[in-house]
């Protein structure tokens, strides 16, 4: 990474995250049964991706669009939802399968991982299973480019999973902007979908 697109990439990450402080549980809980919503309605849930298909979600942060009304969603659909946990000593997650007990339970309930992250109690699933991946990140543009938080965890783990994976983004409108840097190891995502829009992307080369 050249030392401009790295600044660049610190400033937004800087920015966005002032944008989302001061964000209310009410919101972010508000925010992802929106998403939900969007997604089961545009079918992002359905069968028929594959004879197994497969969803990796992530466990939200205090300032991500609540996760956990989305997960429920996937779940009453009767697909496979499985989330990243860290392993002590390991670069890339491992992915578990959430139960119907984790569903019961709530997210709040959950293990903790090496990083503090709710981590459901299912089997453990290959990366390759994945036929869609619901992806964080601080920000957004229309081509699909995404800005993450600066650890390269996820990055290291969109790059594990098959060519065919779909990759969804979920994020507030706020995060979605005009245009942000983009380099040859950035690996877009096929659309964003925020609390009102689902935006395909308009130029993934």
């Amino acid at each position: 990474m050249n030392d401009t697109v790295r600044d660049e990439k610190r400033a937004i990450r800087r920015r966005m995250r002032e944008s989302l402080q001061f964000l209310t549980r009410a919101e972010c809980e508000a925010a992802g049964q929106s998403i939900a919503a969007r997604l089961v309605a545009a079918g992002a849930f359905a069968p028929g991706v594959g004879p197994d298909p497969t969803i990796a979600c992530f466990a939200s942060l205090w300032d991500e669009p609540d996760t956990s009304r989305i997960i429920d969603a996937a779940c009453r659909t009767h697909t496979r939802v499985a989330l990243p946990a860290m392993v002590p000593g390991d670069e890339l997650p491992q992915l578990r399968l959430v139960t119907q007990a984790d569903v019961e339970a709530g997210m709040g309930r959950w293990h903790r991982d090496a990083m503090g992250v709710p981590v459901p109690g299912g089997e453990v699933v290959a990366n390759r299973e994945v036929t869609l991946v619901l992806i964080p990140g601080r920000a957004f543009d229309s081509r699909g480019t995404r800005v993450g938080r600066g650890g390269g965890h996820f990055d290291r783990f969109l790059a594990e999973l098959a060519p065919g994976c779909r990759r969804l983004g979920i994020a507030f409108d706020l995060q979605v902007v005009a245009t942000l840097p983009r380099e040859v190891h950035d690996l877009p995502v096929s659309a964003v979908v925020t609390p009102t829009r689902w935006i395909t992307a308009t130029a993934l080369g």
